[in-house]
């Protein structure tokens, strides 16, 4: 499984085990989470809700606000906590100190100070000096400082009139322990839970060390036609989810947003032009699942409701627009299998049933066969390859066969169906992916499309023009992943997006 699929199964089950009320569970899941991605938002959010001291949870909600200056539960969660320390600042008189424990400090103080003059009496057989009293306030006072020093610690572990024990649903809760003192917490270790706000990476960490240039290449010409389904835009809780887009190519790189409620990835066109299918994110459950709508993303459908699946996404048409292929979890096992959806008779099918994991899945032209991305993280050679079902009588024609060597995704089959496009990351570079298009039936040669033979780049989500000429697909190029298209008989590109925040194609008509 890639890192981003491994990231995003984590943090599901980290969300997962946080509702169930397992919090330990949780806990252990999202701190993998920032491991993996120390900037995924939604990750600390969550995380905060499970850390068990009150400097944990500020450090989780600190880096969300990092990350989203604009995160409202964020900001109204960190609110409540300072609130927290202005009520317990209130009854100080230095930092830390409460009124009576500064009480103890001065008894405890005047004690030592008492004995201290008696030993000097007895050491010089006499009333003390001036030298005497002179050196015993300076022992008295160092003491003293001492043991303010020790009780403005203690009130700190102890958090002085209570303990803030839980972030729960926007609600903190605190846990009063009036008059019996508490035992100091140790602080658990959290892994690689960092003390300071998180760097952005250098530029060079994430596009090599070739310098990029940034002026945007060339438009399309006149013709390129079409309608190019996307998503992108900020991604405001840094889910992978974006805005559900829609360009016009002749109008260049503007666009129609198409829903601004809601946040969608995986998003495809059918070949009239006139429906939508996309993975949409439901923020309220932490979940998401497929929906098809119209044009407009109006009379939404919600994919499979009602089956016994879980975690549907990655939906592509047939190219009649009556049923749809996607992948799910069953409820008997845990990794996502193959499914095809009919809109008009609302029937599922299942086309796989073994241990590997399947993402990607694409229909031919005749929607009679599949091209999926398969993983069989159960055997002794695990990796992802692509590979042809059938989906009459479900037996299945491997594709690539190179294993951990490369990571292929996002295969499409050729408008005419005799060529397939993929995506090729290979696993010691993974921000450099290429795009390569193969014969169906096994034969010639790989052939890498639109690379970038100056700077090495990360090309992601190819798609073919409904005449099979041109493709298009995003690319970190010119910097940002934007939309570019290249005509297949020439490799000439052209850059239909110059946007500064992440855009991605799903969908030609």
């Amino acid at each position: 499984m890639s890192e981003d699929n491994n990231v995003r199964d984590l943090l599901q089950r980290g969300i997962e085990a946080l509702k169930s009320g397992d919090r330990a569970t949780a806990r252990e899941l999202l701190e993998q989470v920032v491991e993996l991605d120390e900037n995924n938002e939604t990750a600390w959010l969550a995380l905060a809700q499970v850390l068990p001291t009150e400097a944990e949870k500020r450090v989780a909600l600190s880096n969300v606000l990092f990350l989203n200056p604009d995160n409202e539960r964020a900001q109204k969660l960190m609110e409540r906590l300072k609130r927290k320390d202005t009520s317990l600042q209130e009854d100080e008189i230095i930092p830390g100190v409460s009124r009576k424990q500064i009480r103890w400090i001065a008894i405890g103080g005047g004690v030592v100070l008492v004995l201290l003059l008696l030993l000097i009496v007895l050491l010089t057989g006499g009333g003390p000096s001036d030298e005497d009293l002179a050196a015993t306030d300076t022992v008295a006072t160092q003491v003293a400082l001492l043991a303010t020093q020790n009780a403005a610690a203690t009130a700190q572990a102890q958090g002085a009139e209570g303990t803030l024990v839980e972030i729960e649903g926007g609600d903190v809760t605190e846990e009063s322990t009036p008059g019996t003192p508490t035992d100091v917490p140790t602080a658990t270790q959290i892994a690689q839970l960092p003390t300071e706000l998180p760097s952005p990476t250098p530029f060079a960490e994430i596009f090599g060390s070739g310098i990029r240039p940034q002026e945007p290449l060339p438009p399309p010409p006149p013709e390129v036609t079409g309608t190019i389904a996307a998503w992108g835009g900020r991604d405001i809780d840094n889910n992978d989810f974006y805005t559900l887009r829609l360009y016009q190519i002749a109008a260049g790189g503007e666009f129609t947003t198409v829903a601004d409620n809601f946040d969608v990835r995986d998003v495809d066109l059918s070949p009239d032009g006139q429906q939508l299918l996309y993975t949409r994110f439901f923020p309220t459950s932490f979940s998401f699942g497929v929906e098809r709508s119209n044009i407009n993303a109006t009379q939404p459908q919600f994919i499979a409701e009602g089956n016994p699946i879980l975690k549907i996404e990655m939906a592509r048409f047939c190219a009649s627009g009556n049923s749809a292929v996607f992948v799910a979890v069953p409820q008997n096992i845990n990794e996502s299998q193959v499914y095809t959806f009919d809109f008009t008779t609302n029937t599922l099918l299942r086309l796989t049933n073994d241990n590997a994991v399947y993402t990607f899945p694409s229909f031919s032209p005749t929607c009679d066969r599949v091209v999926v991305v398969k993983n069989d993280v159960a055997s002794a050679s695990p990796g992802e390859d692509l590979v042809i079902i059938d989906t009459t009588s479900l037996t299945q024609t491997p594709l690539t066969n190179d294993r951990t060597d490369f990571i292929e995704s996002s295969p499409r089959w050729s408008p005419d169906g005799t060529k397939i496009i993929y995506v090729a990351t290979p696993s010691n570079s993974p921000n450099e992916s290429d795009l390569i298009q193969i014969n169906v039936d096994g034969s010639g040669i790989p052939i890498p499309i639109a690379r970038d033979p100056a700077v090495p780049d990360d090309n992601r989500f190819p798609v073919y023009s409904p005449d099979g000429r041109y493709l298009a697909f995003s690319s970190n190029r010119r910097g940002q992943y934007n939309i570019f298209i290249v005509e297949l008989a020439t490799d000439t590109i052209w850059q239909l997006t110059n946007d500064p925040n992440p855009v991605f194609p799903g969908g030609w008509s």
